[in-house]
């Protein structure tokens, strides 16, 4: 498997980890201030598979299946992700409930 492949596979899973960390810490430990950290990975990480993608674009000068894939993720992001992502968000509030945080 080439290197840009894994890049981007790995980016993407880092992604999604980072999506479920986010989430559990939001509404099990209601850690409202970690909103702006997700922001800024998912931002960072956006960058960094499209960097990909312009990378293999420059090296090939065509446009690739790795670069169709990139562009793929990056639409999707961008239109239907973002009602998933809302959607998720909201399944996510009404049904994790804080924890309970046991006083001495």
């Amino acid at each position: 498997m080439e290197l840009k492949w894994i890049l981007a596979i790995g980016l993407e899973a880092a992604f999604w980890l980072m999506l479920a960390t986010f989430l559990v810490l939001r509404y099990r430990y209601e850690m409202e201030g970690i909103t702006r950290v997700f922001v800024i990975g998912a931002v960072l990480d956006t960058a960094g598979i499209v960097a990909l993608g312009v990378w293999d674009y420059l090296e090939t000068d065509t446009v690739s299946s790795y670069t169709l894939f990139v562009a793929a993720i990056v639409i999707y992001g961008l239109t239907a992700g973002r009602d998933d992502l809302r959607r998720l968000d909201r399944w996510m509030a009404q049904r994790v409930r804080p924890s309970r945080r046991v006083t001495c």
